[in-house]
C-alpha cells in the first residue's frame, strides 16, 4: 500500500471536472475585478518611486535599491514592462498579474493542507478580498511578495509529503526570489523551519528528509548571498527611521488595525464593518483546530506557526525598530485566509458553512464598491492638466511638501513631455502662527519673481498640519480659483 504522506489529493495539478470549472471561475472573476479600474487612479507617491526606479538601467537599478530599504527584484521585474509606455496600467500590470496568479495558488495550497472546498473557500475569499485587490492594482512590491510567499508554501508542502528533490530546489528557489522581493520573508522563513523541525522530530529524525532541508536552506542562503551585505549595510545604516516620525512605535491599535485589514480590507475604520473582522478572527482561531482529511501532518500548526509567529516577531522587533505596517504583512495573508477557510468547515452543518461563507463575502460589498465608485474629487492626473493647459509666463507651480511635486513631475512627463515649469517647494511648517515669519520670508520672494502661484496641497498632515500656507494666501492675496480633491488646487494672484 502506498505511504499516505507521499499520496496527493489529485492526479492533475489543478484538479478536473466541477473542480477546474470552479476555479477557473474563481480566477477569471479575481481577474476582472483587479483589471477593472487598474488605470483609473491617480499615481501614488509611492508607485512615482516605483516609476523612478524601473525605469532606471539595470545596473542602476541595482545601485540605487542598495541604498534604499527595499531589495530589488520589483523592480527588475517591472523594468521591461515601462519600455510599453508610461501609463497607470502598465505601471501596475505585474501587480496585476502576480495579484491574479495568486488566486488558483491559493486554492492548491487549500487544497493540500484539507481538501477541494477548503481551498475553493480560502481562492473565493482571496478573488474578492478588498485588501488584495487594493495591492494588486498599486505599482509596488506586495502582490509579488504575496505570490512568492504562495508558491513557496506550496512547494514546501509537496516537498514535505513527497520529499522529491525537485520539490525541495523549488521551495528554495521561490523563498530566495521572497526575499529579493520584501525582506519580512525572513520571519516567514523563520516559522517554516520551525515547522519543519517539529515535523522531522515526528518522522524520528531521518537522515534523508535531514539533507534534503538542509539542502533547501543551503539553496536559499547561496542564491541571497549576494545581497546579505547589502541588507546587513541597510539595517545598520538607521534606513526607514522615518518610521517613527510618522508611524510611531506600534501597539494595540496596529493590531486592531492588522485584523480590520485582513478582514474586510483598508478602508472604512471605525465601521460598522469592523463586527465581520472580528468574526474573519473568530473562524480563523477556530481554524487553528480543523485539521481536515488529506494532510498527513496537522495544518493547523502549520498555518499558526506561518501567520503568528512572524507576526510577533514583527511587532517585537519593531518595539525596537519600526517596521510595522500592515502592508509589509501581505505575506502573511495566505495563511490567514487558510484558517478562515478551516474555520468555516469546523461546523459540520452544510447550512451554516454557506451562512458562514456568505456572510464574509457581504462584509466584501461596500468597500469594493466604494473602491471602484467612490468620487474623490481633483486627482493628480486632472490637477496636472488643469496647470499645464492654463499656466502662463510669469506663474510658478508651488508645493506645500517637496516630495509630492515628484507626482506632479510624473504626470509631466507623462501627457507634457519636455514642458517646462517654474517650480517652487515651501519648508514644512509644523508649529503653527509661529511659523509665519518664516512664511512671510518665502512670500517676499515669491512675490518678487512671480505673477501667480499654483498651490498644490497634499500631505498636509506631514508638512502643514495647521494649514498655514493656504490660510495665508487666501488672507493676503486674490483667489482666483480652487478645486477639492486629492490633491487641493488654488490659484492665487500675487501680483
Amino acid at each position: 500500500m502506498e505511504d499516505p504522506e507521499k499520496q496527493s489529493t489529485s492526479s492533475s495539478p489543478v484538479g478536473s471536472g466541477w473542480e477546474l470549472y470552479a476555479v477557473s471561475a474563481l480566477f477569471l472573476a479575481g481577474l476582472i475585478l483587479r483589471f477593472f479600474h487598474l488605470g483609473h487612479e491617480s499615481v501614488w507617491l509611492d508607485e512615482v518611486l516605483s516609476y523612478e526606479f524601473a525605469r532606471s538601467s539595470i545596473v542602476e537599478i541595482v545601485r540605487r535599491t542598495a541604498a534604499d530599504v527595499h531589495p530589488p527584484l520589483y523592480y527588475l521585474i517591472l523594468h521591461p514592462f515601462l519600455s510599453l509606455g508610461i501609463r497607470e496600467e502598465i505601471l501596475r500590470l505585474p501587480s496585476f498579474l502576480f495579484g491574479s496568479l495568486a488566486i488558483p495558488l491559493v486554492y492548491l495550497i487549500g487544497r493540500e493542507l484539507y481538501g477541494k472546498p477548503q481551498g475553493l473557500i480560502a481562492a473565493l475569499l482571496l478573488a474578492f478580498s478588498p485588501f488584495h485587490i487594493f495591492y494588486s492594482q498599486e505599482a509596488r512590491m506586495y502582490p509579488l511578495f504575496f505570490f512568492w510567499v504562495c508558491l513557496s508554501t506550496y512547494l514546501l508542502i509537496l516537498a514535505l509529503r513527497g520529499g522529491q528533490w525537485r520539490f525541495w530546489i523549488g521551495y528554495a528557489l521561490a523563498t530566495a526570489f521572497s526575499l529579493y522581493t520584501h525582506y519580512f520573508t525572513v520571519f516567514i522563513l523563520l516559522a517554516q523551519n520551525l515547522y519543519v523541525l517539529i515535523y522531522w522530530i515526528r518522522k524520528d529524525f531521518q537522515k534523508g528528509f535531514l539533507l534534503r532541508w538542509l539542502a533547501s536552506q543551503g539553496i536559499i542562503l547561496l542564491v541571497f548571498a549576494p545581497w546579505l551585505p547589502v541588507l546587513l549595510a541597510q539595517y545598520r545604516s538607521g534606513k526607514g527611521e522615518w518610521m517613527i516620525r510618522y508611524f510611531g512605535y506600534p501597539g494595540v491599535r496596529n493590531i486592531l488595525e492588522t485584523i480590520r485589514v485582513f478582514g474586510t480590507g483598508p478602508a472604512l475604520p471605525g465601521t460598522w464593518l469592523e463586527a465581520f473582522s472580528l468574526l474573519f478572527l473568530a473562524l480563523a482561531l477556530l481554524g487553528l483546530f480543523f485539521r481536515g482529511q488529506v494532510s498527513p501532518f496537522h495544518p493547523g500548526l502549520f498555518l499558526g506557526l506561518s501567520l503568528f509567529l512572524p507576526l510577533f516577531v514583527v511587532f517585537l522587533a519593531s518595539l525596537f525598530k519600526p517596521a510595522y505596517q500592515v502592508k509589509y504583512l501581505i505575506g502573511l495573508y495566505p495563511f490567514y485566509l487558510f484558517l478562515v477557510s478551516g474555520g468555516i468547515f469546523f461546523f459540520r452543518r452544510k447550512w451554516m458553512k454557506i451562512i458562514l461563507a456568505g456572510l464574509l463575502l457581504l462584509s466584501f460589498a461596500y468597500p469594493l464598491y466604494l473602491h471602484y465608485s467612490l468620487v474623490r474629487g481633483t486627482t493628480w492626473r486632472e490637477a496636472n492638466r488643469l496647470v499645464a493647459l492654463n499656466y502662463q509666463d510669469g506663474d510658478v507651480v508651488g508645493f506645500n511638501a517637496g516630495y509630492i511635486s515628484r507626482i506632479f513631475q510624473y504626470y509631466v512627463d507623462l501627457n507634457f513631455r519636455g514642458r517646462y515649469m517654474e517650480m517652487y517647494r515651501f519648508p514644512y511648517f509644523k508649529s503653527g502662527e509661529s511659523d509665519l515669519p518664516k512664511l512671510k520670508a518665502e512670500m517676499v520672494q515669491l512675490h518678487y519673481k512671480y505673477r501667480r502661484i499654483w498651490l498644490l496641497q497634499a500631505h498636509s498632515w506631514d508638512s502643514d498640519p495647521y494649514g498655514i500656507v493656504v490660510g495665508y494666501l487666501s488672507e493676503n492675496y486674490s483667489m482666483v480659483a480652487k478645486s477639492r480633491g486629492d490633491p487641493e488646487l488654488y490659484l492665487f494672484r500675487l501680483k
